[in-house]
């Protein structure tokens, strides 16, 4: 004969096991000592700057979603015969 199993308590054996593994990778990634979290925070900081110093272009005040201009589009000029469109031929009768 199969055994008798009780759902919820089964359910409740799966949560805690759940929990015990949420716990583990919770003290993985926060169980660090405070001297190796603000090692790694000062490493992030500072390859983030040299990643900006190296960026090409100028940066702008008005910037957009990366913060620097485009400098072929702000030194480039269309001619005005070009923006005017088609001359209107027609009379006005």
């Amino acid at each position: 004969m199969a055994e008798i199993v009780n759902l919820r308590q089964a359910r409740k054996r799966l949560a805690r096991a759940a929990a015990a593994d949420q716990a583990d990778a919770n003290r993985t990634a926060f169980g660090l000592p405070k001297r190796l979290r603000e090692a790694a925070k000062t490493e992030r900081e500072t390859l983030a700057s040299r990643l900006d110093g190296r960026r090409l272009g100028k940066p702008q005040t008005d910037a957009g979603s990366n913060g620097f201009a485009d400098t072929a589009a702000d030194t480039a000029t269309v001619p005005s015969t070009l923006t005017d469109g088609p001359a209107d031929t027609r009379s006005a009768d």
